[in-house]
């Protein structure tokens, strides 16, 4: 969970950094922060419940 908090606190500083002077900033980039941040958190899941049933010698093994 930790590094899920960490992409959308770096991906967010970048963007307002990134558009600071403007007034506004597309709304299509927090589009993308909202999309890719579900992606992400699906992807570290997965592959935590992956490792964590190896370590235990995991599913299917009786």
């Amino acid at each position: 969970m930790i590094l899920i908090l960490m992409y959308v606190y770096f991906f967010g500083i970048s963007i307002y950094v990134f558009y600071e002077n403007d007034v506004l900033m597309p709304a299509s980039w927090m589009w993308f922060l909202a999309y890719t941040t579900v992606f992400f958190t699906y992807i570290v899941n997965s592959g935590f419940y992956l490792w964590y049933e190896k370590r235990v010698d995991g599913y299917g093994k009786y």
